[in-house]
């Protein structure tokens, strides 16, 4: 296997579940036999054991995650391999991204809950090596941190979460919850928008932008003259991403909104929300009737906040934020 932390980290998480064998029936018309010091007397039910829970019902495992830091054999492996590398988390699936934002390993997994450490079963369904497998365990060393070890092939699972030299290659990853920076921090470019079921005209598509910073997000619309401005909070953990806004500046200041923001290819993303709501949209359409409803397709543009486009790294911290003054308009109603 080549030493490529992309494939180490792109077989992240999955593991099989054993199934326990049942006690065979005493036959019919046979007592059945003593009692015996086995922990399940023959009068309960048997001990069937559940499916352990898909990682869509582990919210602290599913989202997004940086690689840190990684080791294989004993040895550290360089960080300007691996450092920094975006990995999200489904409920059967783990995707690593390059620094371009390209997928490069799509894998398939199970996870059994019931073992401590957790064990994981993996299998390479996209990218280089497709149809290798590996046998892993992982932990969550607190909310925002996760290791994971495993070894590829047949070589067995690994014990303990460190590696050594000689002997099985077993590679080891520390992961980190991405922070929203990393994903959405920037200035955006609409291409596209909808509000209550119909999309807006071009020309205000091209006269609006967003600005994201680490908390607040700010939307322009030179074309109706108006800026919403909301502190945001996103939930990493589900899938689309979830985002609570609340109003700072505008017709709606006050308010609170909810939604889902997902990114798309390279530099893109799309944005999604419902004044008022309490619950976020099914998906990315804004509804006719109801609640209002906004949806918008974004494109990263060049600026002071955020990462720039094509380079998905750990900035060293969120830039400035956008200004905050809100001209006469507010939220953009419903046609």
């Amino acid at each position: 296997m080549r030493a490529a932390p992309l494939l180490a980290l792109s077989m992240v998480l999955a593991v099989a579940v054993p199934v326990r064998s049942q006690d065979p029936l005493p036959p019919t018309g046979v007592p059945p036999p003593p009692p015996q010091n086995t922990g399940r007397p023959y009068d309960l039910p048997p001990d069937i054991r559940k499916p352990p829970p898909t990682a869509a019902e582990l919210p602290k495992l599913a989202g997004t995650w940086t690689i840190t830091s990684g080791e294989r054999n004993g040895q550290r492996l360089p960080d300007e391999r691996v450092a920094g590398l975006r990995v999200t988390i489904t409920a059967d699936t783990i995707t690593i991204f390059d620094r371009t934002n390209k997928p490069f390993y799509v894998v398939r997994y199970k996870l059994d809950t019931a073992r401590t450490p957790n064990e994981i079963n993996m299998e390479i369904a996209d990218g280089p090596n497709r149809g290798q497998v590996a046998r892993g365990i992982v932990t969550m060393d607190s909310a925002e941190m996760m290791r994971l070890v495993y070894s590829t092939g047949s070589q067995g699972r690994p014990a303990e979460f460190r590696t050594t030299p000689g002997g099985t290659t077993a590679t080891l990853f520390i992961l980190k919850r991405a922070p929203t920076e990393v994903l959405y921090a920037g200035t955006w470019a609409v291409t596209a928008a909808e509000a209550g079921g119909k999309a807006l005209v071009p020309e205000q598509v091209q006269k609006t932008k967003v600005v994201m910073t680490a908390d607040t997000l700010v939307l322009t619309d030179t074309f109706t003259n108006f800026t919403f401005v909301a502190k945001y909070k996103v939930d990493t953990a589900r899938t689309p991403n979830t985002i609570d806004l609340t109003v700072l500046e505008g017709a709606n200041k006050g308010q609170t909104a909810k939604g889902i923001i997902a990114p798309v290819g390279t530099d893109g993303l799309r944005l999604c929300f419902a004044m008022g709501a309490k619950e976020p949209p099914a998906d990315f359409r804004a509804a006719a009737g109801g609640q209002p409803s906004f949806c918008y397709t974004l494109q990263r543009q060049p600026g002071p906040v955020g990462v720039q486009p094509g380079t998905i790294t750990v900035p060293n911290g969120p830039g400035p934020s956008a200004p905050s003054g809100t001209p006469q308009g507010g939220v953009p109603k419903r046609p």
